[in-house]
C-alpha cells in the first residue's frame, strides 16, 4: 500500500470527483483511477460507488477514510522528523571515551558553537563496539582496547602511563616511582568495578598477588583526586591526566616497572563520519601532537 495513493485517496474523497482531484494532484485522470484501483485491489473492497456521472464514498471506503487520514499523518510526521534528524546529524559529535578529554571539548564548543556534543556513557568495551556499530557514537578514544580489526579502525591519539596517587604528606610522596607491591596495605579510591581501567589495574594487582582495599569508589577521576586529597587513600590513575588536573595537594608517581597505556581513537571501518564529528577529530589529533 503506498502512501501516495493513500493521499490519491483522501483528494478524491474529499472532491468526489476524478477529474477535480487529478487536477489538484498534479496527475492525470487515467493516473489517479489507476492509483485508485490498485489501492481498491490491496484492500480487497471498492472506495467509490458510481452513481451515473457522479461518485460516492463506498461503505468500504468510509470505514477505510479515517485509516487512510491517520496513515498518511503518521508518514508526514514520520518523514519530518527524519528530515529534522539528518539536518541535525551534520552538527552532532557523538564521542564515547575511555580517557578524559573535557579540556578538549571546551576548547572545541568555544570553537565552533554551531556544534553539539553529545558524550555517550558505557561500561565495557563490548558495549561501546555495539555503539560504534549501530552508528550510536561516532568514535571513541579506548585505553589498549582490543577491538575487531575487520569492523574497526583505530587511529593512535595518545600514551599515557599507570601512577600512584598520594596525599602529598603519605610517607611515599617523596619517592620518584612505586612499585604496586609497595602499596599492598594502603586503602584505595578507585573507579567503579565495572570500568576497564579498574579490571585493567585489578589484573595488576593480581599479579602482586594482593586484592586492593577499597574505602571509596568514585564514578570521575577528579572527585577520586580531591578524595586523596583530603587523605582519603590512594589510587592508580593516568598519570598525564591527573598531573593536568594541577592539584598541590596530592603526588603522582610513575609505577615502576613502567605500565604505558596506549589511548587510541576507534571507528567504524567505512562509515563516513559527519561534518561535525570529522572536524572533532581533526581537533584531537591536532591537540595530541602539539
Amino acid at each position: 500500500m503506498q502512501t501516495e495513493y493513500l493521499k490519491d485517496f483522501l483528494m478524491t474523497a474529499k472532491t468526489l470527483n476524478y477529474a477535480a482531484a487529478a487536477n489538484n494532484l498534479y496527475i492525470s485522470h487515467s493516473s489517479l483511477f489507476k492509483h485508485i484501483k490498485a489501492l481498491e485491489e490491496d484492500l480487497g473492497g471498492a472506495l467509490f460507488d458510481k452513481n451515473g456521472r457522479f461518485i460516492t464514498l463506498s461503505a468500504f471506503g468510509e470505514l477505510f477514510l479515517p485509516y487512510a487520514s491517520k496513515l498518511v499523518s503518521i508518514e508526514e510526521q514520520c518523514q519530518a522528523e527524519l528530515n529534522n534528524w539528518k539536518e541535525e546529524a551534520g552538527t552532532r559529535v557523538r564521542v564515547s571515551s575511555d580517557y578524559r578529554i573535557w579540556g578538549s571539548v571546551y576548547h572545541f564548543q568555544r570553537h565552533y558553537p554551531e556544534y553539539k556534543f553529545q558524550y555517550q556513557e558505557y561500561e565495557t568495551y563490548e558495549e561501546t563496539a555495539r555503539m560504534l556499530s549501530r552508528g550510536i557514537v561516532d568514535f571513541s578514544l579506548l585505553c589498549d582496547a582490543q577491538l575487531d580489526d575487520a569492523a574497526f579502525e583505530k587511529i593512535p591519539y595518545k600514551t599515557d602511563y599507570l601512577a600512584a596517587v598520594l596525599p602529598k604528606e603519605h610517607p611515599l610522596a617523596g619517592q620518584q616511582t612505586l612499585t604496586l607491591s609497595q602499596l599492598r596495605d594502603e586503602d584505595f579510591v578507585m573507579l567503579p568495578q565495572t570500568t576497564t581501567h579498574y579490571r585493567y589495574c585489578e589484573s595488576l594487582m593480581r599479579q602482586e598477588a594482593f586484592v586492593p582495599r577499597i574505602v571509596l569508589t568514585c564514578t570521575r577521576g577528579t572527585a577520586i583526586v580531591e578524595c586523596i586529597a583530603e587523605n582519603g587513600g590512594c589510587s592508580i590513575m593516568m598519570e598525564k591526566l591527573t598531573r593536568n588536573q594541577k592539584n598541590s595537594a596530592v603526588r603522582v608517581i610513575r609505577l615502576e616497572p613502567q605500565t604505558e597505556i596506549h589511548v587510541e581513537i576507534w571507528k567504524a571501518r567505512g562509515r563516513k563520519l559527519s561534518p561535525a564529528a570529522k572536524t572533532f577529530l581533526n581537533s584531537l589529533l591536532h591537540e595530541a601532537e602539539t
